[in-house]
């Protein structure tokens, strides 16, 4: 019988180079996407050709994950949103922005298929926040009026690089702030492992636990002088899940803290006016085109309405920071100041994208989170317990730093997040094989979706704060779910 010769396109090394194929889609037109314009879009083309590729040899477009039917209904609300949006130009930014955000979540899928290949992608994301935080401080507009003494600090590194499109000036140092926090855990506890010896070193173990110990202090650094203290009430968020981690006694502290930062949020973001709120803000930001925790108070109250009257669609991804000044006026703060979000990544959500976009893009913070969770509990392997550990942290920090600021959607420096998103799914795949919902569950979980984001949006007018918070249940038990469902698969 004569031998069959298998297709050359099938050999390792080819499925190899289709591994990246998507990465390298995206990265030519990562430029594009970053800054678009509508002339410019037709190089997004790259894309779907890469897509294709992927579909001819792998049967699949994009990277099987529990997380993928969540990511296609926020990506279908982000495109119901331009229906909304009362400039398609305007809000482009932000839609181009998404659409890169989950390419890059997929490509960091495609690429990490092994054990060496989550090393380098680990080792990696860390030298990246090294890279962010140096290029932060040439971008960044340090501002000097909270605490002098950290803006002196800040004043040694002007904005050199504003005149780049989309900088206007300089970064903002509180996004920046919310930025680093996602690498602060895992770079800490990477030179934490590499000293007690918990982590194998290269070649040089003393040099690696240097590098990796001033890294982490100088993002510190950076932290610091952002001044941002939503971004230092997140860094203690982290802190405080790395103790409950470490510690059974934080373990049993932990969710009373939850309730309490809950109840909290609750008190900023629906009783108004509210003496604390002025108390916290007297002394910080008094101060010409500051937005403190009062003046955010009232855009709290703003973005509730505007959330009432666009509760299925929203009002259109980046739309809130010039319909605010139209619609709901503000008292606290200047019309012609640029408030950029609705500083809570909760409420800018379902501004940007409505309710069943808010209840999606929850059920993926939901799934990372329960993910991240099961391989630290399951595994044996010391680098994916410190892997899953700093990611945790770091994605728990920015969760707390987003109950008073925000990092929209389609934000420039949000795609941090997606990479450390696809960071995890890939050390979950790889801890416990890949995971693909089955037939039944592809269906069922967009149909409790659709109910759930119905059932908030009946509530939403009336009674709003429990119509938020149903979203808010919904979304995580949508994780749960999408997760759970993968796992039985």
């Amino acid at each position: 019988m004569p031998r069959t010769r298998s297709c050359p396109l099938m050999d390792r090394r080819n499925l190899s180079a289709v591994d990246w194929a998507l990465p390298a889609a995206v990265a030519l037109t990562a430029p594009v996407l970053l800054f678009p314009r509508p002339e410019w879009m037709w190089a997004t083309l790259l894309i779907p050709v890469a897509l294709l590729v992927n579909a001819a040899f792998r049967r699949w477009p994009v990277e099987p994950s529990p997380l993928n039917t969540s990511l296609a209904l926020l990506l279908g609300m982000v495109g119901v949103s331009l229906w909304a949006t009362f400039s398609i130009e305007f809000s482009l930014g932000k839609v181009a922005g998404t659409l890169l955000g989950a390419f890059l979540f997929w490509s960091v899928l495609q690429v990490v298929r092994d054990e060496r290949r989550l090393i380098s992608a680990a080792a990696w994301f860390c030298a990246g926040g090294w890279a962010f935080g140096v290029v932060a401080l040439g971008v960044t507009r340090w501002s000097g009026r909270k605490f002098p003494v950290l803006g002196e600090l800040g004043e040694l590194f002007p904005p050199r690089f504003h005149q780049l499109a989309g900088l206007d000036g300089g970064f903002n140092p509180n996004p920046v702030g919310g930025t680093v926090l996602l690498f602060i855990p895992l770079v800490l506890l990477a030179a934490w492992g590499f000293a007690r010896g918990r982590l194998a070193a290269p070649r040089f173990p003393r040099l690696t636990i240097a590098a990796a110990g001033l890294a982490g202090l100088f993002l510190l650094v950076v932290l610091l002088i952002s001044q941002s203290r939503s971004a230092w009430v997140g860094l203690g968020g982290g802190l405080t899940l790395w103790l409950a981690l470490r510690s059974r006694v934080f373990r049993w502290l932990a969710p009373g803290a939850l309730v309490a930062l809950v109840a909290l949020g609750v008190l900023l973001l629906f009783v108004h006016p509210v003496p604390v709120v002025a108390d916290l803000n007297a002394g910080f930001d008094d101060l010409a085109g500051s937005i403190g925790l009062e003046a955010r108070a009232e855009l709290w109250n703003r973005a509730a309405y505007g959330i009432q009257d666009f509760p299925f669609t929203g009002m259109g991804m980046d739309a809130f920071r010039k319909v605010v000044h139209v619609l709901y006026p503000l008292f606290l703060i200047a019309p012609d100041q640029d408030i950029a979000n609705a500083h809570n990544l909760i409420l800018q959500t379902a501004l940007d994208v409505g309710i069943p976009g808010l209840v999606a893009f929850l059920s993926i913070w939901a799934a990372a989170g329960f993910l991240l969770f099961r391989v630290w509990r399951r595994t044996e392997r010391p680098f994916r317990r410190l892997l899953a550990e700093g990611l945790m942290c770091g994605l728990a920090a920015q969760f707390v730093f987003q109950f008073t600021d925000a990092i929209p959607l389609g934000a420039k420096v949000g795609h941090v997040w997606w990479l450390a998103i696809g960071l995890a799914v890939a050390l979950y795949r790889l801890e416990f094989g890949k995971v693909r919902l089955s037939l039944w569950d592809t269906v069922r979980i967009p149909l409790l979706w659709a109910l759930i984001s119905l059932a908030s949006i009946s509530l939403i007018g009336e009674y709003f704060p429990f119509g938020l918070a149903l979203a808010v249940a919904g979304g995580a038990y949508l994780g749960w779910e999408a997760v759970s469902a993968g796992h039985r698969s």
